[in-house]
């Protein structure tokens, strides 16, 4: 229970610190000054900066993947991942303005193929999807995607997400099911 405490008093300090300054000005230095511990005890639980950043990100990701029937659909997921990226919209931007954009990205791009990948099975039901099928599928809603995040975060225009992902389900969503149902051959 401590432990958790002080993981969150770190995790806490991270993201105060990050509202007001650059990803690459947040500091060991700075956080433990902020929440008032010692450098031993912030490497205690973490290696640097980017791996409570890490950290940050697994526990949002994984409560944002958890539905009540242990389902993950991609707009559920986006939207409320659009809540959260609204709710801290000034660290969220100096995380993508920050020279740390490229290690982020790679992270996030594998989170949300995750959550792709099990948005195709969803959609396919009990049919295996071909590696072949899945993988392109993945890769066109990755892009598509990765185009409209870099989209809202270039003109930070951030409050209207969740009206944009209805708006992309609406013109989109069929697609996707329709790419599936061909893969399996429906």
């Amino acid at each position: 229970m401590k432990q958790q405490i002080t993981k969150n008093a770190i995790k806490e300090s991270f993201l105060h610190l990050l509202d007001s300054r650059s990803f690459d000005k947040v500091t060991v230095k700075s956080i433990v000054e902020d929440c008032g511990l010692t450098r031993n005890t912030f490497y205690y639980y973490y290696e640097d900066t980017y791996d409570i950043f890490e950290d940050i990100i697994d526990g949002e990701l994984s409560r944002l993947r958890r539905t009540e029937d242990g389902q993950t659909d991609w707009k559920s997921f986006l939207s409320g991942l659009a809540g959260r990226i609204a709710a801290n919209q000034r660290a969220v931007l100096h995380v993508y303005r920050s020279s740390r954009w490229p290690e982020v990205k790679v992270y996030l791009v594998r989170a949300v193929d995750a959550v792709i990948d099990a948005d195709i099975t969803r959609r396919a039901g009990p049919v295996p999807v071909p590696d072949e099928a899945r993988e392109m599928i993945r890769c066109v809603c990755r892009s598509a995607l990765g185009g409209l995040a870099r989209s809202w975060l270039a003109d930070g225009d951030l409050e209207r997400i969740r009206e944009k992902i209805e708006l992309a389900d609406r013109l989109f969503g069929d697609s996707v099911n329709a790419a599936v149902a061909r893969s399996i051959g429906k």
